[in-house]
């Protein structure tokens, strides 16, 4: 949760608590590392996000050269 205050404020985490104890699966916008998500409150989206963007992709990431760019695309759909 440091990390949503940390980018976006106490009224953003404030409204994320809500729906997340409530259990709303309406998406909320909020920056993350850097990055504007749309993450459902109610699900395990944010911890997703979280092991997505910091270091389950690092392997991949040093395989390429620094001036190249790319994109990962996980499209695992929480199978494991």
């Amino acid at each position: 949760m440091q990390i949503i205050y940390r980018e976006n404020g106490i009224i953003i985490l404030i409204n994320f608590l809500i729906r997340k104890i409530s259990g709303a699966k309406n998406p909320i916008e909020i920056r993350f590392y850097g990055k504007n998500l749309h993450i459902r409150p109610g699900t395990p989206d944010l911890n997703v996000a979280f092991s997505c963007f910091t270091g389950e992709f690092d392997e991949l990431r040093n395989l390429k050269s620094r001036h190249e760019a790319g994109i990962v695309i996980d499209a695992g759909g929480y199978i494991g």
